[in-house]
């Protein structure tokens, strides 16, 4: 499954796109967790639009993204192997005591489906250091969030926000180098870890996830602004398929492993 679950909503996002959807609904029963992840951040139910997609939670995971996604606070949502962290569209760094919660049921949840610890430990990290980022990079978005989804040998794990995207983070300091386009954004930021800071300790958490994705049966989708970019663990360029999409208003990272 992984990378081709994104297909469902790669048609639907063309299809929207194009305005085949207008003042229509889409199920999120459709979608496993990384997909409904950009769903969300796509239709953003925050952002008005002239002719709004209503999205149906007419799922068990959907359910739980309605309800925590409601809060106009942090807030951490769980029910059963699925966790949601709502984060504060007001306060720019995330709330602890939520935080610490979503990672820590992370962690245990993936011991129980019986992933080795160090894995565990690892993809845990991982989550920490994106959520981190949305403060760093994403601006003050009004939708952020991060999620996870794990039955035994398999688990999703995804964070996004609704901020300024890619392009917008490099364009915060325009007395650096620019990428020309979304594409060559995204490869600067995730491939070659090129942040938009001269701190060397930036970009860990991508450093992190592909060291997971290597040592694991694991995929990552990352969509930003008008580009896509996916692995199934390589560390190459060649390794990544990079390519133009639909433009989605955010940034979204999506992680799935198998054991």
């Amino acid at each position: 499954m992984s990378l081709e679950a994104f297909n469902t909503f790669d048609e639907f996002s063309e299809s929207a796109a194009s305005g085949r959807f207008a003042g229509q609904g889409i199920s999120t029963s459709n979608f496993l967790l990384g997909p409904m992840a950009e769903l969300v951040i796509f239709l953003n139910p925050l952002h008005p639009r002239k002719n709004p997609i209503q999205i149906r939670y007419d799922c068990e995971q959907g359910e739980l993204f309605s309800r925590c996604l409601s809060s106009t606070k942090s807030i951490y949502c769980s029910a059963a192997s699925m966790g949601i962290l709502r984060l504060d569209p007001v306060e720019i760094e995330a709330d602890l005591l939520a935080t610490n919660s979503f990672i820590l049921s992370l962690r245990q949840l993936l011991g129980q489906a019986l992933m080795p610890s160090a894995a565990a430990q690892t993809l845990s990290g991982v989550a920490g250091e994106l959520i981190d980022n949305i403060a760093v990079h994403a601006g003050r978005p009004k939708l952020s969030f991060a999620a996870f989804n794990i039955r035994r040998g398999d688990a999703w794990i995804t964070v996004a926000d609704a901020g300024h995207g890619v392009v917008g983070g490099y364009a915060m300091d325009r007395n650096l180098p620019q990428p020309e386009d979304a594409q060559e954004a995204l490869q600067w930021a995730v491939i070659e870890h090129r942040s938009r800071f001269s701190d060397s300790k930036r970009g860990l958490g991508y450093r992190r996830a592909l060291s997971a994705l290597r040592s694991l049966d694991a995929s990552m989708r990352v969509r930003s602004d008008s580009a896509g970019l996916e692995t199934r663990g390589g560390v190459n360029l060649d390794d990544w398929l990079l390519r133009e999409q639909v433009y989605l208003g955010g940034f979204v990272v999506s992680v799935h492993v198998s054991w």
